[in-house]
């Protein structure tokens, strides 16, 4: 190859990159409003991702906080006696169908929340989800 040869590959080559950095920029700018809508819905389903997340804390929170609601109201006085009386009465009694729920209802949400993790991370393993139930019963 001789210098004339060279120069004019170089030359090429020049005009090549001012075409490519040139047909960059028109892309860029045509896909930049598309670009933004998508941050925006990958931002949007984070925040969902998240609050779905906190939902099984939230809702244990709140069982805990309806059951302990059920405890309270039964210590509250009635018009037959004291709140001391009450209490005596309660340890004599039978669970109510209440009591009964509410215990089989925690047992069985505590043991779906010690599951969730273990599905989880079967499900990006590729174990099928019931295998994994059938390990937790």
């Amino acid at each position: 190859m001789d210098e004339k040869e060279v120069r004019h590959l170089c030359s090429y080559l020049q005009d090549l990159k001012k075409t490519s950095a040139e047909e960059m920029r028109r892309s860029v700018r045509a896909n930049y409003v598309v670009f933004i809508k998508t941050s925006k819905e990958i931002s949007d389903l984070e925040g969902k991702l998240l609050s779905v997340r906190n939902l099984p804390s939230t809702q244990s929170a709140l069982i805990h906080g309806l059951s302990e609601g059920v405890q309270i109201d039964s210590l509250v006085t009635g018009p037959e006696g004291s709140a001391e009386q009450d209490i005596s009465g309660a340890e004599d009694q039978k669970p109510s169908k209440i009591w009964k729920w509410r215990s089989a209802f925690g047992n069985i949400f505590s043991a779906n929340l010690r599951q969730a993790p273990a599905r989880q991370a079967a499900l990006g393993t590729g174990i099928p989800n019931t295998v994994v139930c059938a390990f937790y019963d």
